[in-house]
């Protein structure tokens, strides 16, 4: 604690000096002091440096209260002025306070000087303390401004109320803006339509609520060209930690999104090549059985026929008679069987066409429980996985939640991921060589989330594995089962484009979980 201090005390009275010095003086043995009575007196005292406080007299013959603020003020110096007057009136301390005047002590009052100059000079240091920041602040706000202006990446601030307050330059690039004043207290929510706005809307209120928020969006430039965008909101709070401003950094990853678009489409077309062998092969009993029926059908009833005319006779069956008994018996219905079959093949074949086909899809409802059978059953399907890895010998267990889930989606994207866990499923337990090979399926709900589990009862995976398994080229196979895709590509699906999680659980030598969250509808 200081015992020095420098102050200027404005009176006309060497009396009322004395008293105040003595009064300082125990508590600042070192004092310094000097007493002035006039404005030039007082603008010759302003021209020394180190005073720390000024106490001042309400009224003087030459001078007052009133001008000795006044001088301080046209000096712009931040010195504490403390009124100690033996007449002074509230109605007048309170005006002299609004005019500027630190505190007021009465001079029959002096017991309370020392505290109110104690407390002006903590305040006064301060308000140094922030003046030095604020100035060290402004001294490197261009060169900060020069860092957010180089980036290559979206920043953006907001205030409170989700409007624009500030854009960087690689923004404006990002955007093709040419004026960004134009922009300016926009809500920044504009920049973005349909579900995106929404989305973004979102973010903000998980950032105010939460202190951050993200999303991936896409917005379009001023010339109408689309970009895909990471977000990341965050607030920027004062020293109280109240929120002030919001904090927007996107990061344009519209060629890693197109990269990731030419992943899927190539990991598809290798998942397609298994189903293409499994569609011959289950779709050639069927049809044999369809094509060889009616064969024998229409050679067996046709009456042209010189060998049909003469076992009907040897019989004695008129083969007229005989198409009325089928149809009076309704034995015709064997022929509905066959149109079955047909349908049945049909159905099979353009379910896996749509599977197949790379175009552009957009998310429909779909029923959680339909979508894993599908699944389950394009994967039986696949002749590489019932040749090599005896797909037809795992026991699918489905454990699937009693209220119905629906969920918006892509069905044949996720239909894709589910085959893809299940094929790396079988193909584990069939190396590791499980004599009980079982694939365990659940399904349940959250609070607003759907949840997949696949499970299966192979060898697991050590935890480095598991930190690995969802990384681009990343392959515990053989060079030749695969390039270490299936699980980027899935990951890329549920989380990318569907919003949701895709994380995995493992206990070496016992199980391996995938868990899939998605939204609900």
């Amino acid at each position: 604690m200081s015992e020095a201090l420098n102050v200027l005390i404005v009176d006309d009275s060497e009396r009322d000096m004395t008293l105040l010095q003595r009064t300082l003086s125990k508590r600042w043995p070192e004092l310094t002091s000097r007493r002035v009575d006039s404005v030039e007196s007082m603008e010759k005292a302003m021209e020394e440096v180190g005073w720390q406080i000024v106490i001042c007299d309400e009224v003087m013959p030459h001078f007052d209260a009133v001008g000795a603020l006044n001088v301080l003020r046209r000096r712009q110096k931040d010195i504490p002025l403390i009124v100690c007057s033996g007449m002074l009136v509230t109605e007048d301390a309170i005006d002299l306070m609004k005019r500027g005047a630190a505190d007021f002590v009465r001079k029959d009052d002096l017991a309370r000087l020392v505290p109110a100059v104690e407390r002006e000079l903590a305040q006064s240091e301060s308000r140094r303390q922030r003046h030095l920041a604020e100035e060290l602040l402004r001294s490197s706000e261009a060169f900060n401004r020069g860092i957010i202006d180089s980036s290559q990446d979206c920043i953006i601030t907001l205030d409170l109320e989700g409007r624009l307050q500030y854009m960087s330059k690689g923004c404006q690039c990002l955007l093709e803006i040419k004026h960004v004043k134009d922009i300016l207290q926009t809500q920044w929510v504009d920049l973005w339509s349909g579900e995106y706005r929404q989305m973004a809307e979102q973010a903000i209120e998980e950032a105010l609520n939460n202190g951050t928020g993200q999303f991936q969006g896409v917005s379009a430039t001023s010339r109408g060209n689309e970009q895909w965008y990471d977000v990341i909101l965050s607030t920027i709070t004062d020293s109280d930690g109240t929120p002030e401003n919001l904090l927007v950094v996107a990061r344009d990853h519209t060629k890693l999104k197109q990269f990731e678009e030419q992943l899927i489409v190539t990991e598809k077309m290798s998942a397609i090549a298994g189903l293409a062998a499994g569609i011959a092969h289950e779709l050639n009993s069927p049809l044999s059985a369809i094509l060889q029926s009616l064969q024998l059908i229409q050679m067996g009833f046709d009456p042209d026929e010189e060998q049909n005319r003469s076992l009907a006779a040897e019989h004695g069956l008129d083969l007229e008679k005989f198409q009325n008994y089928l149809k009076a018996t309704e034995l015709n219905l064997f022929l509905d069987g066959i149109r079955t079959s047909a349908a049945s093949a049909s159905t099979i074949v353009s379910k896996l066409l749509q599977f197949a086909r790379p175009v552009d899809q957009v998310p429909s409802q779909a029923n959680l429980t339909q979508l894993v059978d599908c699944a389950i059953g394009l994967a039986k399907s696949d002749y590489h996985l019932k040749k090599e890895y005896r797909i037809n010998e795992v026991n699918f267990i489905r454990e699937y939640s009693s209220e119905s889930i629906e969920i918006n989606c892509i069905p044949t994207e996720i239909e894709q991921v589910l085959i893809h866990l299940i094929k790396n499923g079988c193909q584990a337990m069939t190396l590791e060589g499980c004599k009980d090979p079982r694939v365990t399926i659940r399904t349940k709900r959250t609070e607003n989330m759907a949840v997949i589990e696949v499970e299966d009862n192979g060898p697991g995976m050590s935890q480095e594995v598991s930190r690995k398994a969802f990384d681009p080229f990343f392959s515990t196979k053989e060079v030749d089962e695969g390039v270490g895709l299936g699980l980027a590509v899935s990951h890329s699906i549920i989380c990318g484009k569907h919003g949701g999680s895709l994380n995995v659980k493992s206990t070496p030598g016992e199980c391996t979980v995938f868990i899939i969250q998605l939204p609900l509808t």
